[in-house]
Formats: structure tokens, sequence, C-alpha cells
């Protein structure tokens, strides 16, 4: 997988992981947010519930003295919208969708508490339908009409009052004491306990929840460190060992090639394991060009041992055929006086001559074979630097890959450093929540103040605003868990800069390291281009070696042949001596000019035998063998300086 495949894999997992915690919390919000309005609704239905008492009370006498301007028919009016308000709260909190997530004993109690409340509807339209006869009835007067008390009071005072008016004054009274005394009894036993449970539930839900979705946090975070932790280690250990490998090449150590072809470090196809990959194919061409080399070399100097032992012969022979010419020439000086002694000394100089001819002849195969050899190891050369050139390339455009890593881990920082901005944004967010909670805190605490002041009417207002000073609380405390919490992750991306942050330095020192193993490569192709020279060099002087010894070949047939011309003539006639002389002067300033050619020859083998003599010494600085590093050199870097 490539690296940046695997960190795109890395990335997509967080991500959908963070997105499976943010999932969670805001299915958490929805659930606290409808548990919240449930338990609202609870108190609604528990304030609506008072307030109906305290209607019905009104109903009997007054119980505020802002009361005392309306009429009973205001009273039964207020008193009938009470009964629908109870009504409704009551069905919406039996209908509540938070409903769902409480427990169903607690599902079913609400359900009963509708059901109670809906089998007192009878009681009140009796209750109402009473009243509705007293307010009509024309036996009480319309200034009494205020309550059921007033009315009771004048028509137990006024005798000429009618029977029926006051028999139904007493069961309305009756009833609705009945009424009162049901209702407080349901308000008490009933809804009051009702909401005091849906409290505790949504409370423990509450916190549930929130313990759930921490531990949830906790695991997203650990399984993310583990899997960063397990990625960046397995590319630290390969790192270092290719960083390993490239110290001991950057000393001349070239055995480190089973390290970089370990099935470990190139199992993975990522760009590490294709580098790997590279650089032991570079380094085993480079190796096996210079064993060929060290071998060339080799078979070179025996050659040159060979060019010198046959130089060494011309030489002697040459010498030999000099001094035979200064026979011959007191030979021909003696001629006309002895020419059985010149024919004998001709017939000699024929066999020397031949002698002569065939050390030429072994001569020129050797220097053919020596032109060959010199010829291959100049295309060696060629095709090594060829190779050298071909990997200074390669190394380019390692580099810009190494440079594109570079960018891509910069990229990487950016962002890091863009979410610990907006981090740092949301925890402004967070004091700002902080403050708005505080001052509704305080809000709801001068709310209290004012409804205590307000005494029983501001009752149900006072409930209000402790639950809200309640929720104030409720959420600085929240706000304060998510405060700490983006601190962790803050934190966390701070680590995560900080190892992006060294990333980027060990993709500096790649590059570093591949940039000086391209210098070294190009010292490399430097150098084979100047032993690409010297070998054309070499071949050029042993060409021109072959073709005097082809010369010298020519040289010695025609020798040969005037040999037995002379011998003929030494036969025939003595008038020709003086032409042998001369003959036998020609061949002695060839015999110079071939000793001088030899000399050159010499002269070349020797230069050609220092220079694969500096080659051999340049290949031997090279680790090429596992058992000579070992015997020769325990530790590459106190063998050789390192090559900058």
């Amino acid at each position: 997988m490539k690296l940046r495949t695997r960190l795109y894999f890395i990335l997509l997992l967080v991500g959908i992981l963070l997105s499976f915690v943010v999932g969670a919390l805001v299915v958490r919000n929805a659930v606290i947010t409808s548990l919240q309005d449930l338990q609202a609704t609870g108190l609604k239905a528990l304030i609506q519930a008072h307030a109906f008492l305290s209607r019905s009370k009104d109903l009997i006498a007054y119980g505020s003295e802002t009361l005392q301007s309306a009429s009973l028919s205001d009273l039964l009016d207020r008193w009938k919208e009470s009964i629908q308000e109870v009504d409704e709260v009551l069905l919406d909190l039996s209908e509540h969708p938070g409903g769902r997530f409480l427990s169903q004993d607690l599902k079913t109690d609400i359900a009963k508490i509708y059901a109670l409340w809906g089998t007192n509807a009878e009681r009140f339209t009796l209750t109402e339908e009473y009243l509705t006869e007293i307010i009509e009835s024309p036996d009480i007067p319309e200034n009494f009409k205020r309550d059921i008390f007033q009315i009771n009071n004048y028509l137990t005072t006024h005798p000429d009052a009618p029977r029926t008016a006051l028999f139904r004054i007493s069961q309305t009274l009756t009833q609705l004491r009945i009424t009162v005394s049901t209702v407080e009894m349901f308000v008490n036993e009933r809804v009051e306990s009702l909401v005091e449970r849906i409290e505790r539930q949504v409370g423990v839900i509450t916190a549930v929840s929130q313990w759930v979705l921490i531990g949830l946090t906790l695991l997203v975070i650990g399984l993310t460190a583990l899997l960063v932790a397990t990625t960046t280690r397995s590319l630290a250990s390969r790192i270092l060992r290719i960083e390993t490998a490239m110290n001991r090449i950057r000393n001349r150590d070239l055995t480190s090639l089973h390290e970089l072809a370990d099935r470990s470090l190139t199992a993975s196809k990522d760009e590490l394991a294709h580098l790997a990959s590279h650089i032991s194919t570079v380094l085993q061409t480079i190796r096996d060009f210079l064993l060929s080399v060290r071998e060339a070399s080799r078979n070179v100097e025996e050659l040159k041992d060979v060019l010198a032992g046959g130089a060494a012969q011309s030489a002697s022979a040459l010498n030999q055929i000099t001094r035979t010419i200064e026979s011959i020439r007191d030979l021909v000086a003696r001629l006309d006086t002895n020419l059985d002694a010149a024919t004998s000394a001709i017939s000699s100089i024929v066999d020397r001559i031949h002698s002569v001819v065939s050390q030429i002849q072994t001569q020129a195969r050797n220097i053919a074979e020596s032109s060959a050899a010199i010829e291959e190891m100049n295309a060696s050369v060629q095709h090594v630097a060829s190779l050298a050139e071909e990997r200074r390339s390669r190394t380019a455009d390692l580099l810009s890959v190494i440079h594109d890593g570079g960018e891509k881990v910069s990229t990487t920082n950016e962002v890091i450093s863009s979410i610990h901005r907006e981090i740092s944004d949301i925890q402004e967010i967070i004091e700002i929540i902080d403050t708005v909670a505080e001052q509704t805190n305080l809000l709801s605490m001068n709310a209290a103040i004012e409804s205590a002041h307000a005494g029983e009417a501001g009752r149900g207002f006072a409930v209000v605003a402790e639950e809200i000073r309640k929720l104030a609380e409720s959420t600085g405390e929240h706000a304060d868990r998510i405060s700490q919490s983006l601190s962790r992750i803050t934190d966390r991306i701070q680590q995560a800069l900080r190892a992006s942050d060294e990333s980027h330095h060990a993709f500096e020192n790649i590059r570093r390291e591949v940039t000086q193993f391209a210098t070294a490569l190009d010292e490399i192709a430097a150098s084979m281009t100047e032993l690409s020279r010297a070998s054309s060099s070499i071949l050029s002087a042993t060409q021109t070696i072959s073709s005097i010894t082809q010369k010298i070949e020519e040289g010695a047939d025609t020798m040969l042949k005037q040999s037995g011309t002379i011998q003929d003539a030494a036969e025939g006639s003595r008038s020709i001596s003086s032409e042998v002389r001369r003959g036998i002067e020609e061949i002695e300033r060839g015999t110079k000019e071939i000793l001088q050619a030899v000399t050159v020859i010499s002269d070349l083998a020797q230069e050609a035998r220092a220079r694969m003599t500096g080659l051999r010494h340049t290949v031997d600085t090279f680790t090429l063998e596992e058992s000579q590093a070992d015997s020769t050199s325990p530790h590459p870097e106190d063998a050789h300086p390192a090559v900058e």
C-alpha cells in the first residue's frame, strides 16, 4: 500500500470514528433535550394542577383581594379554563415523545394519572351545572354572586330566602369541597411524586449517557493513537534500516545488499519498499561492475607482463641481429678471400632470421589478444558510465519524490495547525456559554427573589425560576466538561503536530542523504569517463604497437628473402658483394628502428601497468564481499573516510 494511500486511510478511519462520536453526541443531546422538555411538561402539569386547586378554592371564597371585583361567572369561566389547561398538559405529558426513554413503570404511572384525571370529569361537570344554576338563579341578588361562601351567608341570614336555593348552595359547596380535597390528594400524592420521579430518572439518564459518551470518546482517541503509533513505528524502523545501509554505502561498503533486499523491508508495495529495491539494484550493478573491473585489471596486468616479456625477447633478438649484422659485415669484408666462410655465415643468418620471424609472429598474436581485451574493457567502461548516468537521472527522480513527500508533510502540519485554531475558537465559544450560564443563574436568583416578594401568587414563578437556575448550572457544568475535553484534544493535536514536524525533519535528512548519494554517482560517472579515455589511449597505443610489429614482420620477411638472394649471390658471384653490403647496412638501420619501437612498447606497457595498478587500488577501496568486509574492516566507518 502506498504511503499516501495509507495516510488517507488513517485520516478516513479517524474521520469515521470522529463522525461516530459526533453522531453519538447529537443523539445524546436530542435525547437529553427531549427528556428535559418532558421534565418541563411535568412541572407545567404540577403548576397547572396547583392553579386549578387555587381557582377551585376561589369559587368557595376569595383568596386574594385582587379578585374582589370578579363575579362568580368570571370565576367559573377561569375554573373551566383551568380544567382544560390541566387536561391538555396531562395529555401532552402522556403522549410526549420523550416518554419512550423512561422506564415502563413510570410510563404506566403517567398513563394512570391521565386516566385518573379523566375519572373526575363527571364530578367537574356536575359542579359546573350546580354553579350555573346558582348564577342563573333570580333568588340571589347579583351583588352577592361573588363566591359560594358569600351566597351561603346571604341565604342563611335572610329567612325569606328560598329553601331550594339554600339546598342547591349546600350541594354545590359540598361538591366543591370534595373536588378540592380530591384534587389536593391528586396533586400531592400523584402529580408531585410523578414529577420527582421524572426528574430523578432524567438525571440518571443524563449522567449515564454522559459517561457513555466520555467512554466512547476515550475509546476513539485510544484507537486513533494506537493506529498512528503502529504506522509511525513501522515507517521509522524501515527508514532507520535504509539509513544504516546508506551509511555503509557512503563508507564504500557494498556488502549491505542483503539488508536492502530483506523481505521485511520490501514486502509492502509503498515508496520505501521501491526505494530499497532500487537502491539494492543500483548497488548490485555497481558491485558487479567493480568486480568486473577488478578482474579485468588483473587480466590486463597479466597481458602487460606477457607484453613486457615479448618486448624483452624482441630487444634481445634485435641485439642479436645487430651483432649478427656486424659479423656479416666482417664476413662481407672478407668475402673476396673466403666465400665458403661467407656462405656458412649467411646460412647462420638465415636461421637466425627464421627465429626472429617466429618470435615476431608470436609477439603479434599477443599484441592482437591484448588489443581485443583492451577493446572489451573499453566497452565495459563505457557501459558502466552509461549505467552511472542512468542511475544519476533516477536519483534526480527520487529527489523529486522526496521533495513532494516533504511538501505533503508540510501540508499536514498546516491542516493540524488549522484544527488547533478552530478548537481555540470553540473554547472561546464555551467561555461565552459559561458567561451566559452565570448571567442566567443570576437572573433566576433575581426572579426567585421577586417571586418571594409576590407571595402565594408568585410561587409558581419561583418554581420556574429555580428550574431555570438548575438548567443554567447544568449548562455551566456541561460547558466545563466540553472545555476539558477540548483541552485534551488540543494536547493530542499538539502531539500530532510535533510528530508531523519530526516526520518533516526525517524527510529533510533523507533528501540530504540522497543528494550525497547523487553526488557520489556523479563522481563515479566522472571516474568512468576518465577511465574510458585512458582505455582509449591504451587501445590506440596497442594498435600502434601492432602496426609496428606488422612492419617488423614484413621487414623480417624481406630480410629472409634478401638473405636467400645473398646466399645465391655468394654462391654465384663475388661481384654482388658490394650490393650485399648495402643491403646489410639497410637491415642494420631497420633493426635500430625496430629496437626503438620495442623500447616505446615497453614504456607504454609500464605506463599501462601503473594506470591499471591505480585502478585496482581504487576498486580495492570498495568492500565488495562479506568475507572481505569481515576480515579487513569490521567497522566501515573507521576503515574509510566519509565521502561527502
